[in-house]
Order: C-alpha cells, then sequence, then structure tokens
C-alpha cells in the first residue's frame, strides 16, 4: 500500500498584526499525527478541521475523508467521482473537490455528502486541480491550462481568458467575486479586479528556481488575505543545495516580501493554504505523518 505523509502548518498571530508594522516570522512544530488510508491531497482549514482526498485503486475511484480532532480520525463521506486531485475548504460545512475525468463535487455539510455539479477539465493529465471558492455558488476551477467561473453553483462553467504571455497555471485565488490572481509555471503573478476581463502583472523577486506547476495536485499555494496582505508557498532552491518549503508573505501589495523557511521534511510536494492563510498543509505519496508547524512573529 502507497503511503502519504501530510504536513499541516499552523500560521498564528498575522490576522491581528498592522499591515505596516509586522515583522518576519519563523514556522514552528506543534503536533505529529499518523493515518492509516490513501490519499491524493489534503488540505486544512484550522488547527482540527481537515480533508483528504483518498483513493481506490479499484475502478480509480476517488474518496473524501474528513477530520475534525487534527486527524486522530477520519471520517469517510459519501461521494462517487474518479481520482480526485482539488480542494478548497471554504468554511466549516462549504467544500468543493475536483479531479479526473472533468468530475467536480461539492458538499453543504462539512463533508458528509458531496453532490455532482457541471464538469470541468478532462482527464489526466489535464484534469482539474485548482479551486478557489467564495461560498456554494461562487468561484474558480482550473487546470493547467484552462479557467472557468461558476456562479450558480458549478452549474454552468464561464471560461475566463487567462492572461497574455503567461504560462501554465501553478496557483491560483480568488478574494472576490471581480479580484483574484494566478500565479503561473513560470513564476509571474497576474491580478485582475474585473473579473478576468483584464490582468495586470506583479513583479516578483524570489521565483527563480522554484518548483511550480509540477504535480497532478498543486504543488504551490496562495491566499490573497485582503487588498494588501497576500501569502504564497512554494518550493524554493535559492542557495544551490536543494529545494525546501517557504512562504512568502506582503502585508503592503506586493511592494515588499517577507520570507520563512518551513522546517518540513523531504519530498512534501503538494501545498495547500487556507483561506485567511493562516494554515499550509503538505503532503506527499509514500508516509502516514501528520504534523503541524505554527508561525511565531518574534
Amino acid at each position: 500500500m502507497k503511503r502519504i505523509m501530510l504536513v499541516a502548518l499552523i500560521l498564528a498571530g498575522v490576522a491581528g498584526c498592522s499591515p505596516r508594522t509586522a515583522k518576519p516570522g519563523n514556522w514552528q512544530p506543534v503536533r505529529s499525527e499518523t493515518i492509516s488510508h490513501q490519499f491524493m491531497y489534503a488540505g486544512f482549514a484550522s488547527e482540527t478541521e481537515g480533508m483528504v482526498l483518498g483513493q481506490t485503486g479499484s475502478g480509480h475511484t476517488g474518496r473524501i475523508y474528513t477530520t475534525t480532532d487534527a486527524g486522530a480520525s477520519w471520517n469517510e463521506g459519501q461521494n462517487t467521482s474518479r481520482f480526485l486531485y482539488g480542494l478548497d475548504i471554504v468554511d466549516a460545512n462549504v467544500a468543493w473537490v475536483c479531479g479526473d475525468a472533468s468530475f467536480v463535487r461539492k458538499s453543504v455539510d462539512g463533508g458528509k455528502t458531496w453532490q455532482a455539479v457541471g464538469n470541468f477539465g478532462s482527464t489526466e493529465p489535464n484534469q482539474c486541480r485548482f479551486l478557489s471558492f467564495l461560498d456554494a455558488q461562487t468561484g474558480w476551477a482550473a487546470t493547467p491550462t484552462e479557467l472557468g467561473q461558476t456562479t450558480d453553483g458549478g452549474q454552468i462553467w464561464t471560461d475566463i481568458s487567462l492572461p497574455t504571455g503567461g504560462q501554465t497555471i501553478a496557483a491560483l485565488d480568488l478574494r472576490t467575486p471581480a479580484e483574484g490572481a494566478v500565479l503561473d509555471s513560470s513564476g509571474r503573478l497576474f491580478m485582475t479586479h474585473d473579473d478576468g476581463k483584464s490582468w495586470s502583472e506583479l513583479k516578483l523577486d524570489f521565483t527563480g528556481g522554484a518548483m511550480l506547476g509540477k504535480m497532478p495536485s498543486p504543488s504551490v499555494a496562495m491566499r490573497l488575505i485582503d487588498e494588501a496582505r497576500i501569502m504564497i508557498a512554494l518550493y524554493r532552491n535559492p542557495s544551490g543545495s536543494g529545494f525546501t518549503i517557504w512562504s512568502a508573505y506582503t502585508e503592503d501589495g506586493g511592494k515588499s516580501w517577507q520570507m520563512a523557511q518551513v522546517p518540513a521534511g523531504d519530498g512534501l510536494l503538494n501545498l495547500y493554504l487556507s483561506r485567511d492563510g493562516r494554515i499550509l498543509t503538505t503532503s506527499n505519496t509514500g508516509l502516514l505523518a501528520v504534523a503541524t508547524f505554527r508561525y511565531q512573529q518574534p
């Protein structure tokens, strides 16, 4: 049986800081858990509440498990789909998943049951894997080369033109119905304020040499916390000695960034950020460990 490592990293204290006075923080380990089933991708919305997108080899069936006790126990939700690769947890009730063969599923009861909505994407390797939702009605879904929006709970997907000159999608986030961002596989960050009708580029100086968009599930995570604050988590090789996980955080709309290395183990190739940017979850096929880390400010 394949095994998975899941690491949830808790970002504490940022939300209460003055946007202009916060100091760079660091990641500290909090706890470690183990789980006992296979999964493809994982995300935590709080210190205790999370989901993993499971799998079975027979029929390539996608399964979804939830926890409310930081991974001490997991409950399987009612779902029928192919393998699932994308996840967004909106709140305690609403969550979205997507994956192979265009499957998109929505839950409004905390992951207990999942309902089929309109298909988006294609089969692997062009499957849907990027999701960002405001609620049970409005949000984005994407493959590496396609971006779609729904305002009716996933019944209809409307194509959004990607930024001119951009490469494949590595991460995305939707903050309001009209405002969102796409990070591409070349490390360029594009912002829209008019529902994708136009895009502007926000220059980044920390994505050179980063590993972007290389996995079936997201290997970069990004959240637009408010108009000024953005959190990005990604794999970098800044010294040339090997890839490590870093967070990049801005409180001034991207004029300056605070970098912090995440003390996670090697090979944790999938990343997920909660909607408020406070929790980072990392996972990778191979182990069954769960650990949490807290972002602390000096």
